[in-house]
């Protein structure tokens, strides 16, 4: 990873400048790490202590020598275009100083472009500050380059999904922005345009983002973002299948994107091929240990395969960043009622879960794959209601609540969860249509002609 003139190699714990290169401890990688994935932005002291330490007490002299360590490290190599200030009495902020460039803005342009693919590739459910940041440096060197506002388009759009409610239409409106200027100076821009499809909720959009993502695809159907979105929106109306086809096109294309592997998971599992299933969590585990939907998908497809132990090790070890402890510790509860295999603590993680669910839309995405476990049908009904309609004395907010898990898909009111096998026990049910139909999925199918595979 390339930030400004600081090389960073994570694995080896090394940071290289102009003047040579030098070996850091883990914990400074980690607060370097942190601070760079919302550069120019104010990161608190509590949010460094509970990344860097968790739950652990920790003393301010202890994050205070890791700052000045850091600082000490990019003096040492010669980095002059990062600078870290303290914000007395809150945080910290990795600042980006503009220099010119030793190389021309050409290369800046070319750097910022192809850091900014390899985010989106990561698909981190959370928002790339420093991309964003080398995006606009790259925009004001070259303000008529389609492809730089394509990505900062897509950048923007998937901060927008994740950043705090107080940021998030800052971020739809910067999307919107630049894919329009993007668009501007190349009308055939797909991916600018597949940024316009995306940034607003999918959920009751089916038909609309069906039609629109298809022509784009049919555009440039080499190009892996409009055909990754269309695969999650063939995912999402219950066409798993077709889903997978597209996505299993796109692994072939590029084997090392994350967000390709963890969505591959779910879709192999949904059609019954657990063999490459495993492959392909196992592969994906070994490749981004810490990516949370990656662990997400390997957790729940231990679980209900079976292997409670391999799942119950899972949960023993460091939880990625965006998996909080709450959620682990509800996981924890339904794992050993499974394993445990007594009724009465399948009781109370039932009633757990219909609990839980109340917490945001990746807790009640969490609750009905739990209670599909246990085949708790009238919970997992009421929990969807909850969730998707809104209805109910517990409904699921919309917007994402402080301290909610960071998990791919599950800020905003996806599907997929409906058409995989911890929904099979509800799809039978006569309450199954009533669900689609008021979600707005009977009316997509009867519009389009599509059919879910379930209904074939």
């Amino acid at each position: 990873m390339l930030i400004g003139d600081l090389t960073v190699r994570p694995d080896e714990r090394v940071l290289a400048g102009p003047n040579g290169s030098a070996s850091v401890e883990p914990l400074v990688m980690a607060l370097l790490l942190e601070l760079a994935s919302r550069a120019d932005t104010l990161v608190t002291r509590p949010e460094l202590f509970t990344s860097l330490w968790g739950s652990l007490a920790i003393g301010d002299d202890n994050l205070n020598r890791l700052v000045a360590a850091l600082r000490r490290t990019l003096k040492d190599v010669g980095v002059t275009s990062l600078g870290i200030k303290t914000v007395p009495a809150s945080g910290y902020s990795l600042r980006l100083e503009r220099h010119p460039s030793r190389n021309g803005a050409d290369a800046d342009v070319r750097q910022a472009i192809s850091e900014a693919r390899d985010s989106w590739r990561l698909s981190l459910p959370q928002p790339d500050h420093l991309r964003l940041s080398l995006l606009e440096h790259a925009a004001q060197l070259s303000p008529e380059d389609p492809e730089v506002f394509s990505h900062l388009a897509l950048l923007h759009r998937h901060a927008a999904e994740y950043t705090e409610a107080a940021d998030a239409s800052r971020h739809v409106r910067s999307c919107e922005m630049a894919a329009r200027r993007a668009l501007d100076f190349d009308p055939a821009n797909v991916r600018a345009a597949t940024a316009l499809v995306s940034v607003a909720p999918l959920y009751g959009r089916w038909f609309e983002a069906t039609r629109r993502l298809s022509e784009l695809c049919a555009i440039a159907p080499d190009d892996p973002v409009p055909q990754n979105d269309l695969s999650v929106v063939e995912m999402a109306t219950g066409r798993i299948h077709a889903a997978k086809l597209r996505r299993d096109r796109l692994i072939a294309a590029d084997s090392l994107a994350a967000q390709f592997q963890y969505k591959s998971v779910y879709q192999h599992w949904s059609v019954g091929d657990l063999v490459r299933m495993d492959h392909v969590a196992d592969s994906a585990m070994q490749l981004w240990p810490l990516h949370p939907a990656v662990w997400a998908a390997r957790l729940w497809t231990f679980a209900y395969t079976g292997r409670f132990a391999a799942a119950w090790a899972l949960l023993a070890q460091p939880r990625p960043p965006g998996i909080s402890e709450p959620l682990c510790a509800f996981l924890r509860q339904v794992v050993a009622a499974v394993m445990n295999d007594r009724q009465t603590a399948q009781d109370e993680a039932a009633v757990a879960a219909t609990a839980f669910a109340s917490g945001g839309s990746a807790h009640a995405v969490a609750a009905l794959l739990a209670l599909g476990m246990f085949s708790r049908t009238d919970d997992a009904f009421a929990v969807a209601r909850r969730y998707y309609l809104q209805d109910g004395n517990r409904p699921v907010p919309v917007q994402p609540q402080a301290g909610h898990p960071t998990l791919n898909e599950q800020h905003r009111r996806l599907t997929q969860i409906l058409f995989t096998p911890a929904c099979a026990h509800m799809r039978p049910d006569p309450r199954f249509p009533g669900l689609c139909h008021s979600i707005g999925l009977t009316e997509f199918w009867e519009r389009s002609g599509l059919t879910p595979d379930f209904m074939r």
